[in-house]
């Protein structure tokens, strides 16, 4: 019987005294296990801190760091003084109509899939470290699963990013669910990341005051998705608070389906000033859109005020050389889709 007590075989006072005893024997056992369990977790991590602490690091990972030795004490940082921010001085963005066109004479920054240089993109760490940085808003990806679940995600393989292959429209929520994203940047540094639902990312940037631009991803899916499908994208939006304050960007197919849908959320249509014509400044107008163009076809004054004159913002993609993005803000681009920085100063 090792160190506990042999019991009688009587139902006696000795026999429940050493049975009560055998029971506060067992309970202090288990505590001092449960102490040495923690004491090795707590050992194990300090070992790990203290290897990413003294370890050379890409001068990326120093500099999401900040003061904090380690990345994730960063993140933790950065969760509590958001939640502080959310609950005391949150922007209310619902409160007026998203007014596109630039009034105030500054280029707003949009975080390219979240702040994809520090974090692996499109994942929650990359837009709470969006929302740090102070971009005006964040810009990312949505597909829908096989059982009609949206969640945000880029690549039409999950391949390069997962620990799985295929289509997000070819899996169950479940399957997606259950996936690891594997791969990024300083992906050491999140282990166990997941696919977020759009609705996680939404609820993200209402709490948070930040401007969600969405891109309903179209290539091989645009034929895919049912009157079903866009029904549920936009009563999502709506759950979330956001129907004045998002911008979905998409094919001119697509993002009539969601202007047919609802007069408030603003989209935005992919094209470019060289081929801007009487019709489709028309649509643009008509529709409380933004033009959204790569930047390479930006190539003068003329094209941004081209935009202008039919009051149409003009957005830039994807834009990570500063002066570049300076001489687009200087003629007056609306928007920047970027990597690297979140805000251009004249």
């Amino acid at each position: 019987m090792g160190k506990y007590r042999t019991l009688g075989t009587l139902f006696n006072r000795v026999f429940r005294n050493d049975l009560n005893k055998n029971f506060e024997d067992i309970d202090v056992d288990i505590k001092a296990q449960k102490t040495y369990i923690d004491t090795e977790i707590a050992t194990q991590k300090k070992r790990v801190d203290d290897l990413i602490r003294w370890t050379p690091q890409p001068s990326e990972v120093v500099d999401a760091r900040g003061e904090h030795a380690v990345l994730r004490d960063r993140l933790d940082s950065v969760d509590a003084q958001l939640a502080e921010k959310a609950s005391t001085s949150m922007v209310k963005l619902n409160a007026t109509k998203l007014d596109l066109l630039n009034q105030t004479g500054k280029t707003k920054t949009f975080a390219h899939r979240g702040f994809s240089k520090l974090a692996p993109e499109g994942t929650i760490p990359a837009f709470l470290l969006a929302i740090d940085s102070n971009f005006d808003g964040i810009e990312f990806d949505a597909q829908v699963s096989s059982d009609g679940e949206w969640f945000v995600f880029h690549d039409d393989d999950l391949g390069r990013m997962t620990t799985g292959t295929g289509r997000i429209i070819d899996m169950t929520a479940n399957t997606i669910r259950s996936l690891t994203v594997d791969s990024g940047n300083n992906i050491t540094h999140y282990p166990n990341l997941v696919i977020p639902t759009l609705r996680e990312v939404l609820m993200l940037c209402k709490n948070y005051g930040i401007i969600p631009m969405v891109e309903l991803k179209s290539h091989l899916y645009e034929g895919h998705y049912t009157d079903a499908h866009y029904d549920s994208f936009v009563q999502l939006i709506k759950d979330c608070g956001l129907e004045n304050t998002i911008i979905v960007e998409g094919t001119e197919p697509m993002t009539t389906k969601i202007r047919n849908r609802n007069s408030n959320i603003s989209i935005a249509t992919f094209t470019t000033p060289d081929t801007l014509t009487q019709w489709s400044a028309s649509y643009l107008q008509n529709n409380n859109a933004l033009l959204t163009t790569n930047e390479i076809y930006i190539t003068s004054q003329a094209d941004v005020d081209l935009c202008h004159s039919y009051n149409i913002p003009l957005c830039a993609f994807v834009v990570n050389d500063y002066a570049r993005a300076k001489e687009l803000a200087s003629w007056g681009v609306d928007y920047i889709i970027t990597d690297s920085f979140s805000e251009v100063i004249l």
